[in-house]
């Protein structure tokens, strides 16, 4: 019986290996997942590339949004670990921990738009390209958009 279940278990151990490499290729074609992470088949099929973040703040006076320029101490840790897991996970990854820190730390602004450039290799052209994903994180009361 104990054979049985040992054999059994390496089956089912092999069947998994066997499919991760489909199921790798689904994730780093759907959420651009870095092909050289989470045990990827294939590293050298594209390079590593960092993305690029943008903060900017979003205030209730005439000047309506600044961009952050500089990183400070208070949130250089959050910004890092995002940008990491980015680079790995890319859109299963989310900035939600640092828009979150940023409301904290600035209460006087009305909301955060995190802006990420990821840099991709477009293999029809072979030409580093850039895709935005745009992240808003607001309190309760949001901006007027009206005027």
């Amino acid at each position: 019986m104990k054979k049985m279940r040992a054999a059994v278990a390496v089956n089912v151990a092999l069947a998994l290996l066997a499919a991760w490499p489909l199921v790798h290729v689904a994730l780093v074609r759907v959420y651009d997942v870095n092909p050289w992470k989470l045990a990827g088949w294939g590293m050298y099929a594209a390079p590593q590339l960092e993305p690029v973040v943008h903060v900017e703040c979003l205030t209730p006076d005439e000047v309506g949004r600044y961009e952050l320029g500089t990183v400070l101490p208070d949130w250089e840790r959050e910004l890092d670990d995002f940008v990491w897991r980015r680079r790995g996970l890319g859109r299963l990854a989310r900035p939600d921990v640092l828009g979150r820190k940023l409301l904290r730390l600035y209460p006087a602004i009305l909301g955060v738009e995190i802006t990420v450039e990821q840099p991709w290799l477009n293999r029809r052209t072979g030409m580093i390209e850039s895709e935005s994903t745009i992240y808003r994180y607001g309190r309760s009361v949001t901006p007027d958009s009206s005027g």
